[in-house]
């Protein structure tokens, strides 16, 4: 089952038409202190304004790159910020979910966006990164790692959880 989920993302990525590639490529952003993530992987075009990033889900539970509500994932918009960050003149991303073991019968989901969309989400980080660290100023924070951090839409951006992996990687001190 494994080997055929594989081949499935191989078998999509074989099909991007590209001149340059990343897999596993991790990206910080510039401005937005803590924010960062690793996409599976990048494609884009030579002169960098168009671009792919494909997220392989193994799990069976389907994971949309759009919902019914128009909500784009945020975990690919976050993947779309950071490429952004990286390639100043993108303007357009293919954010693509590949889940060869979803349940539904439409095992590659796609969404395109332009870079306004992203400037826009970039915006709302940015705002809710500066609000949280105006209200914890000053503030003794309880923040404890555990099994919840899965599911916490901070976990890119908690203090705790940026310490524990920079001294896991780095050593203490980081």
């Amino acid at each position: 089952e494994m080997v055929h989920g594989v081949n499935v993302v191989l078998d999509y990525i074989d099909g991007i038409e590209r001149e340059s590639e990343f897999s596993e490529l991790a990206m910080e952003h510039s401005k937005i202190e803590g924010f960062r993530g690793t996409a599976d992987f990048v494609a884009y075009n030579g002169d960098a304004t168009s671009a792919e990033i494909v997220d392989l889900k193994y799990g069976t539970s389907t994971v949309q790159a759009i919902n019914r509500k128009g909500e784009i994932n945020t975990q690919l918009l976050c993947y779309a910020a950071l490429l952004c960050d990286k390639l100043p003149d993108l303007q357009n991303i293919r954010l693509t979910i590949v889940q060869p073991r979803s349940k539904t019968k439409t095992k590659i989901r796609s969404v395109d966006v332009d870079r306004q969309t992203i400037k826009s989400f970039e915006e709302r980080v940015y705002n809710a990164r500066a609000i949280a660290d105006k209200e914890l100023q000053g503030a003794s924070l309880q923040l404890s790692e555990g099994s919840h951090c899965y599911w916490c839409k901070a976990s890119r951006v908690c203090p705790l959880k940026t310490t524990t992996e920079l001294n896991r990687d780095f050593g203490e001190g980081s």
